[in-house]
């Protein structure tokens, strides 16, 4: 009981940091990706060498990457306080994905190795989709050795187009598949930080009348299964 008492005090201990965190840090890194943005459009390519062009590319590629982080603690926030809202409208799958993997560079994008049929149309919020498409790809990237590559098949399957990204690390130990998606939980033995990716997954799949499941593969790694609606005909 002692023992129980105690995780519970530190959950919320760790849900109160979250909350507190996502709201202070959301207001400036805001003001920095627009000033970044602001600098890059002001700077004169010719006057600009290119060892200074690279440090600005490199620190927008980190603002961007601190957004995400505030993303999903801002998640983690609004589930607690009032649920997450999803706004959904019908979006090309193919053009999600490869916007997302165009922005991972840093991570290694030309690792994946993307296969989407342009008719696929999903029913669902295009920015939520986008947050949990670049968790999962993230995750695969960085918990899989950098010589490896990273699929990620997209197909229609009964009412749902169905997205799975698979990798080929060390795979997940079963004695942690089942807390994997819990909202403090790490997705591989190394990883750092809060560990709220995969819960905020999770959640913003359920918002949006999604789900996501994870298979260990024969030959090593793992693929994150994710299906969202499909988008009706009669939808606009």
């Amino acid at each position: 009981m002692e023992a129980r008492t105690a995780l519970e005090r530190l959950n919320e201990r760790q849900l109160q940091f979250v909350t507190m965190a996502a709201h202070e840090l959301r207001t400036p890194v805001t003001a920095l990706l627009g000033s970044l943005a602001t600098l890059e459009r002001l700077l004169v390519p010719e006057r600009v060498r290119p060892a200074e062009l690279d440090l600005l590319v490199a620190c927008t590629r980190q603002a961007r990457r601190l957004s995400r982080l505030v993303e999903d603690l801002m998640v983690v926030a609004d589930e607690e306080r009032s649920g997450i809202t999803v706004n959904s409208r019908r979006v090309e799958v193919a053009q999600s994905i490869a916007a997302v993997v165009a922005d991972l560079d840093h991570l290694g994008s030309e690792r994946v190795k993307v296969t989407a049929a342009p008719e696929l149309v999903a029913w669902t919020d295009p920015d939520r989709l986008g947050q949990v498409l670049t968790n999962v790809v993230r995750n695969a990237l960085q918990y899989s050795p950098p010589d490896t590559p990273v699929e990620v098949v997209a197909s229609a399957i009964p009412e749902k187009i169905e997205v799975a990204v698979a990798d080929r690390g060390p795979g997940i130990p079963e004695d942690k598949m089942r807390h994997l998606f819990d909202r403090f939980g790490r997705p591989g033995p190394s990883a750092a930080g809060l560990g709220v990716g995969l819960w905020t997954v999770r959640e913003l799949l359920d918002a949006m009348r999604g789900v996501i499941e994870v298979e260990r593969n024969d030959d090593g790694g793992s693929t994150f299964r994710i299906a969202v609606p499909a988008a009706d005909a009669q939808q606009p």
